[in-house]
């Protein structure tokens, strides 16, 4: 028999325990229905998942196309679709390669343009040349991408040198354009037989330019060399980025690293003009070519090299090496006609309306700008009427050939333009006295003055004979590509 003894002192104590057992129910009661919500709302993510990743399953069991108008429409479109379907993926790839073979034509960017626009109309029908043509890009952009053309340029020389076995001669020509000291630089690369090369007369040898009028923080000799050796240094650096990214499979195949690719040490040949500034940078272009091959071979090997091994030619420009007897002589001819003429000369120009000056290129510019036709004519010349003058006088004679003046020409032009000029000199007189009734011209009375002179002609002919006899044939041969020719 069981006996229970209750007390009324005791339920404070169950009053106690009760709430405990309570409050720990609840809590029981909460985590658990936290713990649903949890589960329903992973199974929520997972559903949701499973329905995405159904459905990319089912479109990519689908056909590219679902019926062969679409699949003409894709076709067409991948072929000449301007821009991605996504607005934010810009111009395509393929268009963009496109502008850019376009541009390397040397077409400009506004004839690429205008080409581009002429051609959809042609080859497309009416709804899609207007959808190319409102889908191409405005005429900066193709602007734009002439930079990203040299660019290309830039690394496929660079990589062509780095597959060079030597580079037989390195040229570079320092220069201002509009106030800015800028330089260009070419490259004579010689392959190994198995590399084949360029075309250019001697199998395995190919020229390629590197750099032009690349923009120079100053003109020294020492600013040009640094320059020079940093365009070297990013040359590699370009290379080295490109092979990383065409992978160990296909890194040697199409972009080979011969004799530690793009570096100086592979120079065999440095040619420059005249100038003495040119003459110091090649100077310090042999002893960095020096210090490279050094480098490269190590001190070891280096001392074991031959002195002939060791020798880099240095050659002057043979553009600038022809023109320098004519420069010469045209300084000794100024010299001496101020010697035999230079006091009449100043005499005669005392209260006279001529122009006159002891100078033989001086005299040729002023037949030029009196007697030139056709484009940049001189507007205070004759050409137009001493046009007509020779036809109705001198039938045989023309002054079609006769240029206004020298235009970024060498020192030959002078003998060049004598050679044209010299059958002009006796129709010239005779016109010159012709028109002393008309109104006062002060090229024309000068001319006329100077032509009296036997000097001037003797000058004409002596550099009319050097042209023909000597120094037509010297330019020919000096910019012959071919050592045969």
């Amino acid at each position: 028999m069981f006996v229970c003894f209750f007390s009324y002192d005791l339920i404070p104590t169950f009053l106690i325990c009760f709430e405990v057992l309570q409050n720990q129910a609840l809590q029981s009661e909460q985590e658990k229905q936290e713990s649903n919500r949890t589960k329903r709302a992973a199974l929520q993510q997972t559903a949701h998942f499973k329905a995405k990743v159904s459905k990319l399953r089912a479109k990519a069991s689908q056909p590219l196309a679902e019926n062969e108008e679409a699949a003409e429409e894709k076709s067409q479109s991948e072929t000449w679709a301007i821009r991605y379907k996504q607005k934010n993926r810009g111009v395509t790839a393929k268009f963009e390669q496109h502008v850019r073979c376009a541009l390397a034509t040397g077409a400009t960017a506004r004839q690429v343009t205008d080409i581009l626009l002429l051609d959809a109309n042609y080859l497309f029908e009416p709804s899609k040349a207007t959808i190319f043509c409102d889908s191409m890009p405005q005429l900066r952009w193709v602007q734009t991408q002439r930079e990203g053309l040299g660019l290309e340029s830039y690394i496929y020389s660079f990589m062509r040198i780095a597959g060079a076995a030597r580079v037989l001669q390195w040229g570079f020509d320092e220069t201002t354009l509009d106030g800015v000291s800028v330089l260009n630089q070419w490259a004579m690369l010689e392959f190994e037989v198995a590399e084949g090369g360029g075309g250019v007369g001697v199998q395995g040898v190919t020229i390629v330019t590197l750099e032009c009028a690349g923009v120079l923080p100053c003109g020294l000799a020492v600013e040009v060399v640094e320059h020079i050796e940093l365009s070297w240094a990013r040359g590699q650096a370009a290379v080295e980025a490109l092979r990383a990214e065409l992978g160990p499979d296909l890194a040697d195949q199409l972009c080979p690293i011969v004799a530690g690719g793009v570096n100086l040490h592979k120079l065999f040949g440095v040619m420059h003009d005249t100038c003495h500034a040119a003459n110091l940078v090649a100077s310090l272009m042999v002893d960095l070519q020096q210090r490279k091959k050094r480098e490269f071979l190590s001190d070891e090997v280096w001392e074991l090299v031959t002195p002939q091994s060791k020798a880099i030619f240095n050659f002057l420009c043979g553009n600038h090496t022809r023109n320098l007897p004519i420069d010469r002589f045209n300084k000794l001819y100024d010299k001496w006609l101020e010697e035999i003429l230079g006091p009449a000369m100043r005499e005669a120009k005392t209260g006279a309306a001529v122009r006159l000056e002891c100078n033989g290129i001086q005299f040729l510019r002023t037949v030029c700008r009196l007697t030139h036709t056709g484009s940049q004519q001189y507007a205070k010349g004759d050409g137009d009427a001493f046009k007509d003058y020779l036809e109705a006088n001198y039938p045989n004679v023309t002054s079609a050939k006769v240029n206004r003046a020298e235009t970024s020409k060498r020192q030959d032009w002078s003998v060049e333009a004598s050679y044209d000029i010299y059958p002009l000199l006796e129709p010239l007189m005779a016109y010159t006295v012709g028109t002393l009734l008309q109104e006062a011209n002060l090229l024309r009375d000068s001319l006329l003055v100077t032509l009296e002179s036997l000097h001037f002609e003797a000058y004409v002919h002596v550099n009319a004979i050097m042209w023909r006899v000597v120094f037509k044939e010297l330019r020919g041969l000096t910019n012959s590509l071919r050592q045969r020719d």
